[in-house]
C-alpha cells in the first residue's frame, strides 16, 4: 500500500502581496519609462516622485474601476496624462464617468478598450482643458 503525502501550501495575503511586489515594482518601473518618452512635455517639468505618484494612482483608479492587466492599465495611465490625473472624476468629462461607471457597455469592448475609443475621439478636448495635466 502506498502512502500518499499531501503538502499543504498556505499563503497569508501578507505573503501573496510580497511575491507579487516585485513584479509591481518593474511594471511601475517600465511604466515611468513608457510616460516619459510619450508624454515628454507633460513629464519633462515634473520630478521621478511625482511620475511615480501618478503611476500609482493610476494603478490604484484602475484596479477600483476593474481594469486589469499590464496592458489595460497602461491604457488607463496612459489617459491620465492625456486628460488629467482626475479624469475619470472630472465633470468636464462625462464620457469618461459614463464609461467607468457602466453606464455605457459594448458587447465586444472592455471597459478600457471603450473607454480608450471613446478617448481617441475627444483627445482634441484635452488640448484646452485647464489643470489637465497630471
Amino acid at each position: 500500500m502506498a502512502v500518499e503525502a499531501r503538502v499543504m501550501l498556505s499563503l497569508r495575503a501578507a505573503q501573496i502581496d510580497a511575491l507579487t511586489e516585485p513584479r509591481l515594482a518593474d511594471f511601475a518601473e517600465r511604466m515611468r519609462a513608457h510616460v516619459c518618452r510619450c508624454f515628454v512635455a507633460t513629464t519633462r517639468t515634473m520630478s521621478d516622485e511625482d511620475i511615480r505618484e501618478v503611476i500609482r494612482c493610476g494603478l490604484e483608479r484602475a484596479q477600483i474601476h476593474g481594469i486589469d492587466g499590464e496592458r489595460g492599465i497602461c491604457k488607463y495611465i496612459n489617459l491620465m496624462f492625456v486628460f488629467g490625473r482626475d479624469f475619470d472624476r472630472d465633470p468636464r468629462l462625462p464620457w469618461a464617468r459614463e464609461i467607468l461607471a457602466g453606464a455605457r457597455v459594448h458587447r465586444d469592448l472592455s471597459t478600457i478598450e471603450l473607454l480608450y475609443r471613446e478617448a481617441l475621439v475627444h483627445e482634441a478636448e484635452a488640448q484646452g482643458l485647464e489643470g489637465s495635466n497630471p
